[in-house]
């Protein structure tokens, strides 16, 4: 979660050719910035749920991108962005926009790039309508070999999306971990995870890396390295915390 430490929630996934930014929180032009990254090479956005510290950093994005490619006087298809919204009320407010793609997420539809390809899968999270999304990132242009993430954003993995992921081969998961089981109560007050539910999530699918993120402002360095402990009370595999600026090389896991 956000805090004077850390941004709001933003992941960008580099396959060979294509890049995924999954949700855009705000101050996301700056974390692109700062690594040297256009906005204009971006070419898929999926945002879990319409919360703002997930999605408020898109028409920023948007603006720069848009004036980024204004030179050109035109828009081709190469510099078309497909835009992936839980609802349909965001994909109507860019529907003037001639290069955006906006689409309505639906569980199990699968959105193929060159070289990855993206899942909506449906995440409860209180009332509003949330879904994770599962990205095959290619490794070779003859697409043989690949490396499958699943971010599931503040949500809760649903029994249907759990069954899926077994059925996928999930090799990393990225998942809310706002709490400590001890604050449970908070957890599910609020509609969050705690980091022992990330860790039996990631257990059950069969994953080799398990990513808490999310991890409320409340919990001091300290605390958050007994997350880390705590998951690995369920879970066998290597637990991470997400951190800004972190760098995971997906092709290491296909070796």
């Amino acid at each position: 979660m956000p805090s004077h430490e850390r941004f709001t929630s933003t992941l960008l996934l580099l396959a060979l050719r294509s890049s995924v930014m999954l949700d855009v929180g705000e101050g996301a032009q700056i974390r692109l910035s700062r690594i040297g990254f256009s906005v204009t090479k971006i070419n898929l956005v999926a945002i879990t749920h319409l919360h703002g510290d997930h999605f408020l950093g898109l028409y920023p994005l948007l603006q720069s991108r848009a004036l980024s490619m204004h030179g050109s006087g035109q828009f081709t298809n190469h510099q078309r962005l497909i835009v992936v919204s839980p609802e349909k009320t965001l994909c109507e407010t860019l529907a003037n926009i001639p290069w955006i793609e906006c689409r309505v997420a639906e569980h199990g539809a699968i959105i193929s790039l060159n070289d990855c390809a993206l899942t909506p899968l449906r995440m409860s999270h209180g009332d509003i309508p949330s879904f994770g999304y599962l990205v095959e990132v290619f490794l070779d242009r003859n697409r043989r070999r690949s490396v499958k993430v699943f971010y599931g954003g503040d949500g809760v993995c649903t029994p249907d999306t759990i069954e899926y992921l077994k059925r996928s081969r999930v090799d990393v998961m990225i998942l809310d971990s706002s709490f400590s089981a001890l604050d449970v109560d908070k957890a599910i007050a609020s509609n969050h995870s705690t980091a022992t539910q990330a860790a039996l999530t990631a257990r059950d699918v069969g994953a080799r890396i398990l990513v808490l993120t999310h991890v409320s402002a409340r919990y001091s360095e300290a605390d958050r390295e007994s997350l880390i402990s705590e998951a690995r009370r369920f879970y066998s595999g290597m637990v991470i915390e997400a951190r800004d600026f972190m760098v995971l090389p997906l092709w290491i896991l296909n070796y």
